[in-house]
């Protein structure tokens, strides 16, 4: 009786295994790592790598150190506006959703600077429905290819100048009407940023924060996404007082 029951456990837990498809949309951090000239550069140290003796056992141990805004990451809102949720604050309901992928990737091969429109959003919709609920809105515009190469991800010839990066974003028109028409959990890019660095008023961030919402930027591997019926998990750390945080963001869908 108690080999039947641990088959049927088995088979039971296999065929869960096999009923989705789960997607990396992370970075790796590493010796790589791509963040901004003005963040400390990403810091990695062996503590430990060896034969412990005592214990009779190899151990690996090591610290490493960067900013919160590093790769793919989440921007709390808190990080641009004074008195919102820190990362450590914000609801585990708010970091699972449905997940909609715009893509914008033949725009972006025209213009470079492209910003995702309200029509990019009235064209989704057109085609597959109502944005759903607690949605996840992520621009797809193919730069996750470039990284982790600095000067392509910037797309500049001078890295240590911010005025001089040119990628793909949001409009404030596209993210102020979402934001104002539908219930969304997360506004994101596969760029370093949901603001254009041209800009001096960072008028996305604003916007996202105002309604405490937060921003997924860096994400990577949306060509392996359908544009709908995905489900996002956004597993940030829960950083105390944080702005925000590098996290593995990870998607699944149902098989064909």
């Amino acid at each position: 009786m108690v080999y039947l029951i641990l088959v049927f456990v088995c088979l039971f837990v296999c065929s869960l295994q096999l009923d989705f498809e789960v997607i990396d949309l992370s970075h790796t951090i590493g010796p790589t790592t791509i963040s901004l000239p003005i963040n400390p550069a990403f810091n990695f140290t062996v503590l430990e790598r060896n034969f412990n003796e005592r214990y009779k056992i190899w151990i690996e141990g090591n610290w490493f150190g960067m900013s919160e805004h590093t790769l793919t990451h989440v921007d709390a809102p808190a990080h641009m506006s004074m008195g919102k949720e820190h990362i450590h604050e914000i609801p585990l309901e708010k970091l699972i959703g449905p997940v909609v992928v715009l893509n914008v990737k033949r725009k972006v091969a025209m213009v470079q600077e492209y910003g995702v429109s309200i029509k990019d959003l009235f064209d989704w919709e057109r085609q597959f429905g109502r944005i759903p609920n607690g949605a996840a809105v992520i621009m797809n515009s193919g730069w996750d290819r470039r990284y982790p190469h600095p000067y392509a991800v910037f797309n500049t010839r001078n890295i240590s100048d911010i005025n001089t990066y040119r990628v793909p974003s949001w409009t404030f028109q596209a993210a102020d009407w979402l934001l104002t028409n539908r219930r969304v959990i997360a506004i994101g890019v596969d760029t370093p940023s949901v603001d254009f660095f041209t800009g001096k008023t960072l008028p996305v961030h604003r916007r996202i924060f105002r309604d405490s919402v937060i921003a997924l930027e860096g994400v990577a591997n949306l060509d392996s996404l359908p544009p709908h019926g995905a489900t996002i998990y956004i597993p940030a750390l829960k950083l105390y007082q944080g702005s925000g945080s590098p996290t593995r963001i990870f998607a699944t869908f149902p098989k064909c």
